[in-house]
């Protein structure tokens, strides 16, 4: 018996077609996701924090890294078995 493989060039992973179009939609979503995120965590520190604790009010760009520190941080790890 006797087993051939060839490459298949015309399919690719990624479509030529349409990639800028694709590429401009996920940077719009990751610019949408960051303010999202860090806006609302912004408001509340500088709402509560520098009443309560006496800590300084911060930037957004320090509320974005403050928010990827506690996911680094905080994200709960799984190890799984292979039983």
């Amino acid at each position: 018996m006797q087993l051939s493989f060839t490459a298949n060039t015309t399919k690719s992973l990624v479509p030529l077609h349409g990639g800028k179009k694709q590429l401009s939609k996920l940077i719009g979503l990751v610019a949408i996701v960051i303010v999202l995120l860090g806006y609302p965590l912004m408001l509340l520190w500088n709402w509560l924090m520098p009443i309560i604790f006496g800590l300084p009010e911060i930037t957004f760009w320090q509320a974005i890294g403050l928010n990827l520190l506690s996911t680094i941080l905080f994200k709960p790890t799984t190890i799984k078995n292979k039983d």
